[in-house]
């Protein structure tokens, strides 16, 4: 869908941003500013920035940045779209659908006609056997129903979705593929669990095979409605329980969170047979202070907790692991020792970092092997933020492989800073005027700002993220339209939030910009003299050699002009 710039620009002038923040995010005001602890990543000290005067945040400890609605994106999960539409509502703004529209709008649409169906033939008689599945695996009515189980025929009849909903829509589903006799259901002969976004809607489906064919779970593919790797089965109902217990327990399967939900454990998600990723751990982390793993207690569960580890690190979260009895799952324990017994398993959860230490001493059967492991659980030290959970785990180490806690913390950190002095040399210097220009240009309408940016080159600027920026900018103004959509572009949103952020207030914006303006190009013009200067000696005729004379000229004489307008 593409919403038009005009009712983007409005949803932004409407929002409060620190009404909307502040839902979130305790904040106390600073000056003209507020600041808070960042939703983002785990942090004792503020160092979230609100600015109301530029409708904008940021976060000075991970870079998260951007406008009220990269915000609620960010939040809450939600594609831009999604989360234009939530403000919008909120703000009583009416946003007008077009045909980009449709094909989104038509595949929920459509997903919420296959649930109803699916659990009408649950209920036939060629559900039968789906019924008595269910009925084997002793779940109550009561949680089928609020799962919207479901049961996908043998044949289903194609013809009222296609004219409801166009041939296109249902192959974009995923649900449906085309063969030599027409479009047919991907899903036949199943019982069917409809997958839902964080905010409920139907975005894809699994189904089980009933009669033994594989695979055993079918889910649907990746659509413009459904990202596997941004879902987790269940949250949408579990994320209300999640926020007000701070705990979430992840598992693997269907029935397991259906089971864990009837036994009373509503904050209960599961990743549908896929491995855990970022995205689901930083959607996680805004609600829960706690996450609770739970892995089947065999090499295949301890080889998941060791691979899951690093995906936590990535998001600066520390779960806890729960190693199920060998041949056991969450389901079936709950079923057959109750919830007393798993509460007992759930008292015993383990720090899954000290874990891996853990695993990896007990690994290390002489010196060199000992050294090895010490050398990956080191990289993981290097990864972990905060300076007081370093220190704890770090000693942990040290005192699990009997080494001098001293020479390792040296160790660790010499390594460290190794490797961000890399990173600082390969960044590159960082030209200030050139982020104070493009900080002015967005305080300005943009026919003036279209006029600073003429006679400005692409590769005037020294700064890779502010050349993207100036790139972006230079493109907005050619199709006439609004600057401030930008906050939201995923490639430079963040870097433009932290810029104007940081930005200080002027009482002139046209001169901050026309100032730094001149200094952008006068920095650039070293390089282009030098450019030129060989062009023209390489040119092969009088005509070429004239033009080049010209061009730099005029660049030049540009130069000139501008030094004269700081004056």
């Amino acid at each position: 869908m593409k919403i038009p710039d005009t009712v983007v620009e409005e949803v932004l002038s409407s929002a409060d941003i620190v009404d909307i923040v502040g839902e979130a995010v305790q904040l106390k005001k600073t000056g003209n500013s507020y600041k808070g602890l960042c939703p983002f990543h785990g942090e004792k000290t503020p160092s979230f920035n609100v600015n109301p005067e530029k409708n904008l945040f940021y976060c000075f400890g991970c870079g998260a940045g951007g406008n009220a609605i990269t915000f609620v994106s960010r939040f809450h999960n939600l594609s831009f779209t999604d989360a234009v539409m939530f403000l919008a509502e909120r703000y009583g703004i009416s946003v007008a659908t077009g045909k980009d529209d449709s094909k989104r709008s038509g595949i929920i649409g459509l997903h919420e006609d296959i649930l109803l169906e699916t659990k009408r033939r649950l209920l036939s008689a060629e559900g039968k056997e789906a019924r008595e599945y269910i009925t084997s695996r002793k779940f109550p009515d009561a949680i089928v129903e609020e799962f919207g189980l479901g049961y996908f025929p043998l044949r289903l009849d194609t013809e009222p979705y296609l004219k409801r909903y166009g041939k296109d829509v249902l192959l974009a589903s995923g649900l449906f593929v085309e063969g030599q006799y027409g479009v047919r259901m991907r899903f036949f002969n199943r019982l069917s669990f409809p997958i839902r976004s964080i905010t409920g809607k139907v975005v894809g489906f699994s189904g089980r095979s009933m009669d033994g064919s594989m695979p055993k779970y079918m889910n649907s593919p990746e659509t413009e409605a459904f990202r596997k790797r941004e879902i987790l089965y269940n949250f949408d109902k579990a994320k209300d329980k999640i926020k007000k217990t701070e705990t979430c327990i992840i598992t693997e399967g269907y029935f397991d969170v259906m089971r864990m939900v009837e036994k009373g454990y509503g904050n209960s998600v599961a990743t549908m047979g896929t491995a855990l990723t970022k995205e689901h751990v930083d959607q996680l982390k805004r609600y829960a202070q706690e996450i609770v793993l739970l892995f089947d207690g065999d090499e295949a569960g301890f080889k998941a907790a060791l691979k899951t580890l690093d995906i936590f690190l990535e998001s600066n979260f520390f779960p806890y692991a729960v190693f199920l009895p060998k041949g056991e799952d969450p389901d079936t324990f709950l079923l057959q020792k109750g919830a007393k017994e798993f509460e007992k398993l759930l008292d015993a959860k383990k720090d899954l970092f000290l874990y891996t230490v853990d695993l990896l001493r007990a690994k290390s059967s002489d010196f060199n092997r000992k050294l090895i492991h010490l050398g990956r659980i080191k990289e993981k030290l290097m990864r972990i933020k905060d300076p007081y959970r370093k220190s704890h785990y770090l000693e942990a180490v040290a005192k699990r492989f009997e080494v001098d806690p001293d020479i390792m913390k040296k160790d660790v950190d010499l390594s460290l800073a190794k490797t961000n002095l890399k990173k600082t040399n390969s960044a590159g210097l960082n030209y200030i005027c050139e982020r104070h220009y493009l900080s002015s240009l967005f305080q300005l309408p943009e026919d003036l700002g279209q006029r600073l940016a003429e006679g400005v080159a692409e590769s005037y600027f020294h700064d890779p993220v502010a050349r993207k920026i100036f790139k972006k900018l230079v493109e907005v103004f050619n199709e006439g339209g609004s600057i401030e959509i930008l906050v939201n572009d995923p490639e430079v949103g963040e870097d433009i939030a932290e810029m104007r952020i940081q930005q200080e207030s002027q009482e002139d914006y046209y001169r901050s910009a026309m100032e730094n303006r001149g200094k952008i190009i006068s920095n650039a013009m070293p390089a282009f003299k030098k450019n030129m200067t060989k062009k023209i000696s390489e040119a092969t005729s009088f005509e070429e050699k004239m033009e080049l004379l010209r061009l730099q000229n005029s660049v030049v004489r540009n130069e000139v002009i501008d030094k004269k307008s700081e004056v």
